[in-house]
């Protein structure tokens, strides 16, 4: 089977990126622990092409071509991102299936090529940050991705004191993606957290 790897050094979850035309449609990353990287293994999608007489084609997307599109769509819709500076998001990808071990030992330069983009774009937003905040001291002006940022430079920022861990996590059983105070994941009746299901009392019918 043919596939491809995604690398993220990024501090927060890439959740359900949408590609509409494939099957599977939705690709998510988990985040990156501090120091360590994170990796999204992608199998190679059927993608449906439809046809002048309204019919479809079904063939096989190579997984490196869905890796790469996964980066570049989401880098793409990021604010404060510049290639000329290199300021980017930390996430790449690679041809073939890794563990994060595997990766972390194969590709250390492009780890800290990641690295070093990630620390520059996150610098770029903190000083967007700092530019609203001065002008409005509101929290609702200040982006997830702001405070994902000062976090990651360990910066104290009052603007930044609102920052929460992600409130979604993924189910350990079938990696859906769920609700991080799940009891049971509602997908594949995993129980999450096996203390307060036990104190649950269902009224029976």
């Amino acid at each position: 089977m043919d596939k491809a790897t995604v690398v993220s050094v990024c501090n927060f979850p890439i959740l359900n990126e949408y590609k509409p035309q494939l099957n599977p449609s939705f690709f998510s990353i988990e985040a990156a622990e501090e120091g360590s990287i994170a990796v999204l293994i992608i199998e190679s999608p059927i993608e449906y092409v439809p046809t002048l007489d309204y019919k479809s084609v079904v063939r096989n997307v190579p997984a490196i071509e869905v890796a790469r599109s996964f980066c570049r769509d989401w880098i793409d819709g990021q604010l404060c991102t510049s290639i000329a500076t290199g300021a980017l998001p930390g996430l790449f990808a690679i041809d073939g299936s890794f563990t994060r071990d595997e990766a972390d030992e194969q590709f250390p330069g492009e780890i800290t090529i990641a690295r070093s983009q990630h620390t520059n774009w996150a610098n770029n937003l903190v000083k967007m940050a700092d530019d609203i905040w001065s002008e409005s001291p509101k929290h609702r002006h200040i982006s997830d991705s702001m405070r994902n940022a000062a976090k990651y430079l360990k910066l104290d920022r009052a603007w930044a004191k609102r920052f929460e861990a992600a409130a979604q996590i993924f189910c350990p059983a079938c990696r859906s993606v769920i609700d991080s105070k799940a009891i049971v994941c509602a997908k594949c009746n995993c129980i999450i957290n096996e203390e307060a299901y036990d104190k649950l009392r269902f009224a029976s019918r």
